[in-house]
């Protein structure tokens, strides 16, 4: 059995557009035993992806200090990957790779810390114009040919519906009412309006009738707390 290792250790829009690629990987090779690491915050979003064989979950996006790193570094070992996929780039989890001792370790070919890796994809993501979706399909082809990309999706458990629902009623929504969903930060992750913007929209939105929720992370709620209305 090929063990592979996927890294997605960022925001949850990004770790949703690599789904797809584990999906399309056991697909075509439904042997194939496939982790994904995430962040902690992330990672309950995963409860329901049958594809996915483990999930392993890391504090933040990226590891703290080296204790961090050779801990990691320790429990990837313990795993005993053939396999690993960056496609999060950050030195500290890039160290832990190397320091697992994964044989094949594929990232892209253009940073500092590249030399870490040993399948290097020359692919740069900012500059592209390509979609986040397709750049990750990029970084896996050379090892595992042109594979179906399919369309971004995510399983929601029953428990996952009875809690959306609980925290929709709180803000007055019915099960099955119809509503506007604004996420107005991204990390900059991606350009974003002043938040002015969105309470424009929101504003306007609610001026026709329609019931407005406006999301965001724990860290995120200072920011958007009270701008609306």
């Amino acid at each position: 059995m090929k063990r592979v290792l996927l890294c997605r250790t960022d925001a949850v829009g990004d770790l949703i557009l690599t789904l797809p690629v584990a999906r399309s990987l056991k697909t075509v090779q439904p042997e194939l035993e496939i982790t994904l690491l995430a962040a902690k915050y992330t990672a309950p979003l995963l409860a329901g992806e049958a594809y996915l064989d483990n999930v392993v979950a890391i504090s933040n996006r990226s590891l703290e200090n080296l204790n961090e790193v050779n801990a990691l570094a320790r429990d990837l070992k313990r795993m005993n990957f053939d396999e690993a996929v960056f496609f999060y780039p950050r030195l500290s989890l890039a160290l832990a790779l190397y320091l697992a001792k994964i044989p094949i370790r594929i990232g892209t070919s253009r940073r500092a810390y590249s030399f870490l890796l040993n399948r290097r994809v020359k692919l740069h993501r900012k500059d592209s114009g390509k979609h986040e979706l397709d750049l990750n399909y990029e970084l896996v082809e050379g090892c595992y040919g042109n594979l179906k990309r399919l369309e971004p999706q995510i399983t929601v458990t029953p428990d996952e519906q009875v809690n959306a629902n609980r925290l929709l009623a709180q803000v007055g929504i019915d099960e099955g009412e119809h509503y506007v969903l604004i996420h107005p930060l991204s990390h900059g992750s991606a350009p974003n309006w002043p938040v002015e913007r969105y309470a424009e929209l929101a504003s306007k939105l609610a001026g026709v009738g329609h019931k407005v929720v406006v999301t965001g992370s724990a860290l995120e709620s200072s920011d958007i707390a009270g701008f609306l209305w």
